[in-house]
């Protein structure tokens, strides 16, 4: 519906299981509008150039992030007819549910025709949507957040870990005891007098709690 008013032209990169199911449909669209409006690239090494060529791209989950990298204005597509365009308003959403979701089960075609005009039909937006998207890669899902997000949690942790100050008296007393317990070992040992009772018996254990509580 959307390539009977503006020119534009769809371009499916990627393969799958469905693709024959796509190529007529796409060849129908085609033949109605007496141009490629619908293009199927199939499977793609390297999709860079298709994401850098792009005016909107339209995606899920890694590929949506990847056309995001690329500066572009980005409606994410889900299941049961599921469109949204990503903006300020709409992220809070994107970054608790993923680059996904689920519609009412309605047809998604005229939702996601009526964002495609709004872009279309305003350039401005359009560059301005494409730099939000590029500005939420650097801040959140770009190498340099991932190490800055991973260094954070690893000086909280650090942070968080009681110091030798505060548990090593702590370790003292059973350290002690233990060391004592071998060594008592050792010296029944060499005079033939070692006790049968093992220290990780149940009773062995009882004992030396009564005798630490003491």
């Amino acid at each position: 519906m959307l390539a009977s008013d503006l020119p534009v032209r769809l371009i499916v990169a990627g393969d799958g299981p469905c693709r024959a199911e796509v190529e007529a449909a796409a060849a129908q669209v085609n033949a109605r509008h007496g141009r490629p409006a619908v293009t199927l690239t199939g499977n793609l090494t390297d999709p860079r150039p298709v994401y850098d060529a792009a005016d909107v791209v339209l995606g899920m989950g890694g590929s949506a992030l990847r056309g995001m990298a690329f500066a572009k204005p980005l409606v994410v597509q889900g299941e049961r007819g599921y469109w949204r365009l990503l903006e300020p308003a709409s992220l809070p959403v994107f970054l608790t549910q993923g680059w996904y979701g689920i519609g009412t089960g309605q047809d998604g075609a005229e939702l996601v025709a009526a964002i495609l005009r709004r872009l279309f039909s305003d350039p401005e937006e359009r560059a301005r949507l494409g730099v939000f998207s590029r500005e939420v890669i650097e801040d959140r899902f770009s190498l340099t957040a991932a190490a800055s997000a991973q260094e954070s949690r690893y000086r909280s942790a650090i942070a968080a870990r009681p110091s030798r100050m505060r548990w090593g008296p702590s370790l003292v007393r059973p350290l002690a005891q233990v060391t004592w317990y071998d060594v008592r070992r050792k010296i029944a040992r060499r005079l033939g007098t070692v006790n049968a009772d093992d220290f990780n018996s149940l009773a062995a254990m009882t004992r030396h709690h009564e005798r630490s509580t003491s």
